[in-house]
């Protein structure tokens, strides 16, 4: 308690307590006074939690009730401070309130006026793991202290512009760098008004698609995908480089050699394809299952609008969304309100939907049909526009979705573990290909000189796991096949006796060993 406000403390954690929910320890207090009723404080004490009583409950949506709340309640904690200050015995009341309300270890039923008071909050206190499965609210991936905001919204977008268009209205800043534009619910929309309050804050006016500030995105760009010529910005943040560069350091003459010395030295073959659809599952039942389950009922509350697709059930509607996020190709589509659906988009949807149909030969083909239709905007004649809104909800919900599924599933996991060659197997690279050559490259650089010729050139960013000089020597590895093959053996003779066994396991296993050895010959002085 302190300045008439009360709080919870877990640790170093301060959360607020409800103002309409102090009325829990205000009570117990003024029981504590009950021998003082005839003073002044007591009388006050009384008053505001009649105060507290008619306070506009948190659910209220008018805005006249909306405004009264955060007016009185501010009033409320003033006279509560006020009063504290003039009567010690007040403050030693709640004092004595709050010891009462926090239990005492070993007694559990001393713990249920604190129940009550958690109870009556906004939030629930839970384990951190309970998010997985019963969060309401997204996240930055998985990390719960790290709430998404909806910038789509114009009071959200000014407030969280407001002193970036302050710095640059000031010659502070001249540039900026949008991280993981893929979690916004409309990329291409968002782009374009910052670009366009960059020009109001500069006092500059602004042509038709032009821009005002020098934007990069560090967007994530998959196999042949480049970036959306309508995103206005400069390009993007340069991962798309330095894998490039990367590439064409290594010897793809070596791949069959390296790759047949990888999986004799962990004993297994990795496919990569299906080790990353592997881990997606895994990701969206183990870290971002909400997330997921979101959808499914999105899903499910849309079919029952049609006749046609009714009778397809919650669960082989979320088993359709999740196998089909599982075989995404990219990190996700562009699809927006009132656009045309993209040549590149459409292929990207029915490119997932045919992975996720050959896997899934159990499933009722129908069934992704249906989903396929949805999530390229194709509406059932019978929708009226409020039903239209919420199909293209759902297909917003869904591209905002893919991308920390991707994410989570390829550069959290299964770049820890495909460990053929680790140099590519920084963000943004496809370990999956050993290899390009110097026409590929000088094809990529002029694409990129045409398209993008302010695009970021890096070689390292702070997403890289190894600097430049570590992974130039790893590369080298690709020009020796038959020493790395031969070498790797009489290593692992030497190094036998540091091994453990934990929980009947072997540690390190040959997985970690064989990644172990990339990172010493890229650190190690030779």
């Amino acid at each position: 308690f302190d300045a008439g406000t009360f709080y919870l403390r877990y640790g170093e954690r301060r959360l607020p307590i409800a103002p309409g929910a102090y009325r829990y320890v205000l009570a117990i207090a003024l029981e504590n006074l009950a021998d003082q009723k005839d003073e002044d404080f007591y009388a006050e004490l009384q008053s505001i939690l009649t105060a507290l009583e008619y306070l506009p409950k948190r659910t209220e949506t008018k805005p006249k009730r909306i405004a009264e709340r955060i007016r009185e309640k501010e009033i409320i904690k003033r006279r509560l401070e006020r009063r504290c200050t003039e009567a010690p015995q007040v403050q030693q009341a709640i004092e004595k309130a709050l010891a009462q309300i926090n239990g005492k270890p070993g007694n559990s039923r001393s713990f249920d006026k604190l129940d009550e008071l958690l109870n009556a909050q906004s939030y629930r206190l839970a384990f951190w793991r309970v998010a997985a499965e019963e969060i309401n609210y997204r996240r930055f991936f998985d990390v719960n202290d790290l709430a998404a905001i909806r910038v789509e919204l114009p009071k959200v977008f000014d407030a969280v512009h407001r002193l970036i268009l302050d710095l640059v209205s000031k010659g502070a800043v001249t540039g900026l760098r949008i991280d993981h534009p893929d979690g916004l619910y409309l990329p291409r929309e968002y782009f374009e008004k910052l670009q366009q309050r960059c020009a109001k804050a500069l006092g500059i006016g602004l042509r038709q698609g032009g821009r005002a500030i020098y934007m990069l995105a560090e967007k994530i760009l998959t196999g042949p995908e480049t970036l959306r010529k309508d995103w206005r910005v400069h390009g993007t943040t340069g991962y798309d480089f330095a894998n490039q560069v990367t590439q064409l350091l290594v010897d793809s003459s070596a791949e069959t050699a390296i790759t047949k010395t990888f999986h004799r030295f962990i004993g297994h073959s990795i496919p990569f394809g299906h080790l990353l659809y592997a881990k997606k599952l895994q990701v969206m039942k183990l870290a971002l299952a909400n997330d997921v389950d979101v959808l499914g009922n999105m899903l499910d509350r849309l079919s029952e609008q049609n006749r046609w697709y009714r009778d397809f059930t919650l669960e082989a509607l979320s088993r359709a969304v999740r196998e089909t996020i599982a075989c995404f190709p990219v990190y996700r589509t562009y699809l927006a309100p009132g656009q045309p659906v993209s040549d590149e988009d459409r292929q990207i949807v029915e490119r997932a939907i045919n992975a996720a149909k050959r896997r899934n030969p159990g499933i009722d083909e129908s069934i992704f049909n249906y989903l396929r239709d949805v999530l390229l905007l194709r509406f059932p004649p019978n929708l009226n526009a409020a039903e239209r809104a919420a199909h293209t909800h759902f297909v917003l919900k869904f591209q905002q979705a893919t991308g920390p599924i991707m994410a989570k599933g390829l550069e959290d996991t299964v770049f820890y573990i495909y460990n053929r060659l680790t140099v590519l197997n920084e963000v943004g690279g496809e370990p999956q290909q050993f290899g390009s050559n110097v026409d590929t490259f000088h094809e990529r650089n002029v694409d990129r000189c045409r398209n993008w010729p302010a695009s970021l050139l890096a070689t390292s960013t702070h997403d890289t796991k190894r600097s430049e000089d570590v992974r130039a020597r790893i590369v080298a590895i690709s020009e020796i096949p038959v020493l790395w093959r031969r070498s790797l053996p009489r290593w692992r003779m030497a190094n036998r006796r540091w091994k453990r066994t934990i929980n009947d396991l072997e540690a390190p296993d040959a997985n970690e060993e064989y990644l172990f050895y990339q990172i010493l010959l890229g650190t190690w002085p030779v």
